[in-house]
């Protein structure tokens, strides 16, 4: 996916942030590449991501962007279940997701209200097809 997909942990509708070191974890459990600072993953299923983030010990999000494949969206799931994030990117239907509806009651005031209703994702598979469904489709 060519477009960018954030990952944000809010407690109490502020910004909270986790160590990178759980990002680092899990995004590079299984990659064949995760350079120092994390920048770049990749898969040996072929797919992977640009990671944007800060340098620092601790981190309230990330970015991802040139993104795809089943071993990413199993790290980026997982990664959120760990840290309580959420998952969002630019679209003009419903663009954020949850893996735990407890998430939600930790938004920022109605920062997230137009992107909305969250969409709590089961699995990886549930939110990698939630992400790429088409425009205007009925689980929108």
């Amino acid at each position: 996916m060519s477009f960018d997909i954030y990952l944000q942990r809010f407690r109490y509708g502020l910004t909270a942030p986790f160590p990178r070191a759980i990002a680092v974890e899990v995004l590079g459990r299984n990659a064949t590449a995760l350079p120092s600072p994390l920048r770049r993953v990749d898969y040996p299923d072929g797919g992977g991501a640009d990671i944007y983030c800060a340098d620092a010990d601790e981190i309230a999000g990330l970015t991802f962007n040139h993104c795809g494949g089943t071993m990413f969206f199993a790290a980026l799931f997982e990664l959120a279940q760990r840290t309580g994030s959420v998952i969002y990117w630019p679209d003009l239907d419903p663009s954020i997701a949850v893996t735990d509806a407890s998430i939600v009651e930790h938004f920022p005031g109605d920062g997230f209200d137009r992107m909305g209703p969250a969409y709590i994702a089961r699995d990886h598979e549930a939110l990698a097809a939630y992400i790429s469904r088409p425009a205007s489709s009925p689980t929108r």
